[in-house]
């Protein structure tokens, strides 16, 4: 069956216009126009028209605007080769380059997208050297800010209380354990019950927060003391010795003292510890555990 497509009139828009400003009808049904269309004609219509304000421009003008934007696109042509080669002598890319700041990371993700209008995403992110993975974990919408940090207590319940954290700093920084190295003094906190935490752990903190050890030493005690006298130097002897005797434990004993490993006073003590550890790790997952971050606590109101 033949189907029959209604061909669409067209007008000349000074009649319309003629229409419009007269508000005379009989103008258009004379030259055929529907009386409907006519009557929608003299309704006049605010038409949005997008227009460029170089074409008002004569000849003389565009030759002069084009002038002023060659030598401005001269201008960011040499300040960006200056900028690229100094990147490149001083190797400065954002692969060996941290952000520790969210304010920063911000601040590059706008300078990023503003771009893109431009080039295309991935000449982007090769011209700064930052890469998909690290672009796209900045702009993930669960995350806890932008600002470096451990993970989300709730997702790693794992990592060390802010308590546990404190607790190592006053140790590094106390001036009671001077005489104590750093990895020893992560297993004398252990057998204090204060921290369970590795001595690598101990090592990171330090090196990540900048926290300084008290430079004075017990021994050689070239900085606390004067070694002036026999009686001093056998003094500071002695301390040292019981020290390192009595009160330091040591890893390769498994957590006892040499005293004890000598007399056998300490075989319970690697259980007991064993036992303290299983027991802190439990209560360090359950203070996590029990923590929230404004991204968790919208995705419990979302869920409820």
């Amino acid at each position: 069956m033949p189907t029959t497509t209604r061909v669409q009139r067209r007008y000349d828009h000074r009649l319309r216009d003629l229409v419009q400003t007269t508000g005379d009808l009989d103008l258009a049904i004379r030259h055929g126009v529907p009386r409907s269309t006519a009557r929608g004609w003299r309704t006049k219509m605010t038409t949005k028209v997008v227009s460029l304000d170089v074409l008002e421009l004569d000849a003389i003008r565009l030759q002069h605007e084009v002038i002023l934007l060659r030598r401005r696109i001269e201008r960011l042509l040499s300040l960006l080769r200056l900028v690229v080669i100094a990147l490149k002598v001083s190797g400065i890319s954002f692969a060996r380059v941290r952000l520790p700041e969210g304010t920063a990371k911000l601040r590059l993700l706008r300078a990023i997208e503003r771009s893109r209008s431009h080039l295309p995403l991935r000449t982007v992110l090769r011209a700064i050297g930052l890469s998909y993975a690290r672009y796209h974990d900045w702009i993930r919408v669960d995350r806890c800010g932008l600002d470096d940090r451990p993970s989300c207590p709730r997702n790693s319940p794992q990592q060390l209380t802010l308590n546990e954290v404190n607790i190592i700093r006053d140790m590094v920084t106390s001036g009671d354990y001077r005489h104590v190295s750093t990895g020893v003094l992560a297993r004398l906190a252990q057998r204090l019950g204060k921290v369970f935490a590795s001595p690598t752990t101990w090592y990171r903190l330090v090196r990540d927060h900048k926290w300084r050890r008290c430079r004075q030493r017990v021994h050689p005690s070239k900085h606390l003391n004067t070694l002036d006298t026999v009686t001093t130097v056998r003094k500071l002897v002695a301390f040292y010795i019981d020290q390192h005797n009595t009160q330091l434990p040591h890893s390769a004993f498994r957590g006892q003292t040499p005293d004890e490993m000598y007399f056998g006073t300490g075989s319970k003590i690697p259980k007991k510890l064993e036992a303290s550890r299983i027991a802190a790790r439990k209560s360090r997952m359950e203070a996590n555990r029990a923590q929230t971050c404004q991204v968790c606590e919208e995705a419990v109101s979302i869920r409820s």
